[in-house]
């Protein structure tokens, strides 16, 4: 899988325990994937998976399959 990761400081809010985050955006072909390999190298990993209306960037452009209006053009 080649997808950039965003490495992120964060810290709990009960415990105030730090720990890395890391934020990935995938196509919805490449999530079974994406927690393939998150389980492999951490089975206890918290994972939260959103849908994304567009993704916009360098090596990944990403359109949600939603519908939209047909644009009509009136002369």
């Amino acid at each position: 899988m080649e997808r950039g990761v965003t490495f992120l400081h964060s810290e709990g809010a009960y415990a105030h325990q730090q720990q890395p985050m890391l934020y990935c955006v995938v196509s919805p072909t490449e999530i079974t994937q994406l927690k393939r390999i998150i389980e492999a190298h951490d089975p206890q990993a918290f994972v939260s998976i959103l849908d994304v209306h567009e993704a916009l960037g360098e090596g990944f452009t990403y359109e949600s399959a939603t519908p939209t209006k047909p644009t009509v053009k009136t002369e």
